[in-house]
């Protein structure tokens, strides 16, 4: 049993404990338990202590938080509600003994009223279930703390003109664009911090965030269609799940290549899911930010001799602790007769992956055909990158529910004319352009010409009306189309 179970468990019972316990001590009468004064509120004291319990046992420590407040909100109506009821008690017996020899009896009999013990295990059972809902959670196996290799003797820091190949260094550093080897804490030419540095990281759940990786699982399940997609990726967070776990208990974990190949047509929703997929590996404590660096060839590629690698690497550091999304990345592999520099990135980006696996995941993304051709291309690609998910392009239905979604998030309203048109337009433009569909950005360019087309229509009236300046009618969506 974990510790804030433990506490929380032992202010559940002082709780149901002092509801039996004496609250009031009064002359003549005796002592007087909380189950007998406190009426509703007794009964409200005990579902709260045993909502407690059953929080406890379900690990819902957050709803702690709930019946500890709202366990001392009861005991203060309670104590303050008791207060009222002596002090009318006193004014009672003042007004029938007011003439009378023993008119101070009134007096003598309320001050005679003592609080007892019973408050106390009441006070101190609510203030302990909130203490365990205020606890952390530790890591369930001891680790050792994580140490640093001793830095180097100081020597010149490696620059372009002192090497003929600059990716034999690890990273560049981005205050003053020399090379490093991965083996220094700081540049050892203006002491900047080295981000590439090696460490050991033991992903706890105390690194995970359970919320944000719920919600991301929300926000890709309400994605429109990609029923596979959506599988494969949730395989890949359970694989991820299930290798967390067995680290908290000590077991060993084998290294695996979280790199993906995402292939489809544009438009499929390549960069959504990618996005999804580093708040996810976020969430599960697999990389430390989850921030996705989105690229294609040519923020990679720069058009001079010896400034590829550069670049390359800048956009590699930025990408530390996150996912480096590579869009139409076969692009790298095609060459001019006269350079070659796609081909240094390739080389530039396998050995930053290769010395960065804890802290980097890949995402190469493009047309199927490609795609497949550019990671069978090489050798080091096909190594790193054997796990492909498939984007299919969308069907017709899917479209017009993409579209249907678009107009309901911007507050406009389809006219069923408009409704039917548009499911026309959709089945024209997709059988027009077979394999080369734009899907989710066809989608948008209809859109974004039937709102202009709207707006051309309501421009010519004097004051459109609230309905008007949401209504999308047949005459705005006629005839739209899309060059392919």
């Amino acid at each position: 049993m974990e510790s804030r179970q433990v506490v929380g468990t032992i202010g559940a019972l002082l709780l149901f404990i002092g509801v039996f316990s004496p609250i009031v001590s009064i002359p003549i009468m005796g002592s007087i338990i909380y189950f007998e004064a406190g009426g509703v509120d007794c009964v409200a004291v005990l579902v709260l202590a045993a909502v407690s319990f059953l929080l406890l046992l379900a690990k819902r420590y957050r709803g702690l938080w709930f019946t500890g407040l709202a366990s001392l909100g009861v005991l203060a109506f309670t104590f303050v509600s008791l207060q009222f009821k002596m002090a009318e008690m006193k004014n009672m017996l003042r007004v029938e003994l007011a003439g009378n020899a023993f008119h101070g009896f009134a007096d003598i009999a309320v001050q005679s009223v003592q609080i007892q013990w019973g408050w106390a295990l009441l006070l101190i059972g609510a203030i302990t279930i909130l203490c365990a809902a205020s606890m952390k959670v530790k890591a369930s196996v001891a680790r050792p703390a994580p140490s640093l290799p001793p830095a180097p003797t100081p020597k010149p820091s490696p620059t372009l003109s002192d090497a003929e190949d600059p990716t034999q260094f690890t990273y560049m550093c981005l205050t003053c664009q020399s090379f490093q080897k991965s083996t220094v804490t700081t540049c050892l030419k203006c002491g900047a911090e080295n981000p590439h540095r090696p460490r050991i990281f033991y992903h706890s759940t105390s690194d995970q965030d359970q919320d944000e990786y719920r919600e991301a699982l929300r926000e890709l399940n309400d994605l429109i269609g990609l029923s596979t997609v959506k599988h494969e990726v949730e395989m890949l967070a359970n694989l991820a799940r299930v290798q967390k776990m067995r680290e908290a208990h000590g077991f060993n974990v084998p290294d695996m290549s979280l790199h993906l190949v995402f292939a489809g047509n544009p438009g499929t929703g390549k960069t959504t899911v990618a996005r999804l997929l580093g708040r996810i590996y976020k969430g599960l404590g697999v990389l430390g930010s989850g921030h996705v660096v989105e690229v294609d060839r040519r923020s990679l590629v720069a058009a001079y001799v010896g400034q590829t690698a550069i670049k390359t690497m800048e956009v590699i550091s930025k990408s530390l602790d996150g996912v480096l999304f590579i869009d139409e990345a076969y692009t790298l592999a095609r060459s001019s007769s006269d350079n070659n520099y796609g081909q240094e990135a390739i080389d530039t980006l396998l050995k930053a992956m290769e010395d960065n696996r804890e802290r980097l995941v890949v995402v190469v993304a493009g047309y199927s055909e490609p795609m497949k051709e550019f990671i069978e291309s090489n050798p080091g690609l096909q190594s790193r990158f054997n796990k492909y998910i498939d984007f299919p392009d969308y069907s017709v239905e899917e479209l017009y529910s993409i579209f249907a979604k678009m107009v309901e998030h911007n507050q406009y309203v389809l006219t069923s004319e408009a409704k039917a048109e548009i499911v026309k337009i959709l089945a024209r433009e997709r059988l027009e352009s077979g394999d080369n569909s734009a899907n989710a950005r066809l989608v948008r360019n209809i859109f974004e010409v039937a709102i202009q087309r709207q707006a051309n229509r309501l421009a010519l009236m004097p004051a459109p009306n609230a309905d008007e300046l949401q209504r999308i009618t047949v005459e705005d969506v006629a005839g739209i189309d899309i060059p392919n």
